[in-house]
């Protein structure tokens, strides 16, 4: 059996007009505008691309024509799972020094002592 693709239904207006493009293939006419702030991986810079007078090849498309706001969308939720990422990290840390705080406590000795208290690879 052939398996072909199913047609990608349209997109509303005007998320249909932005297309993805590599800024390294346009040679002259985009500069960069004003930084903008996030909240979340602040090492990666933003900024605002201004393109004028220029010419884009369709060789610099990522992806096709009018499919911008999918790869914008997959670009947010990949920066959504780094800042989580973190934030795990950052939790599994507080966990593991609670539990060596309640190890070591006075109040706690009868409890350590029998091996009650949780590891953290077994949270």
């Amino acid at each position: 059996m052939e398996h072909t693709s199913a047609p990608v239904p349209p997109l509303p207006w005007p998320l249909h007009a932005i297309s993805p493009i590599t800024p390294e293939s346009v040679s002259t006419g985009l500069s960069v505008g004003k930084k903008m702030d996030k909240m979340g991986l602040r090492t990666a810079p933003m900024a605002e691309l201004v393109l004028e007078n220029c010419r884009v090849p369709a060789t610099a498309l990522l992806g096709r024509e009018g499919r911008g706001a999918e790869v914008f969308s997959c670009s947010m939720a990949w920066e959504r799972a780094c800042i989580l990422a973190t934030c795990l990290g950052t939790m599994r840390r507080q966990v593991e020094r609670c539990i060596e705080h309640a190890r070591g406590s006075n109040s706690a000795s009868r409890l350590a002592s029998s091996s009650r208290l949780p590891t953290a690879s077994s949270i």
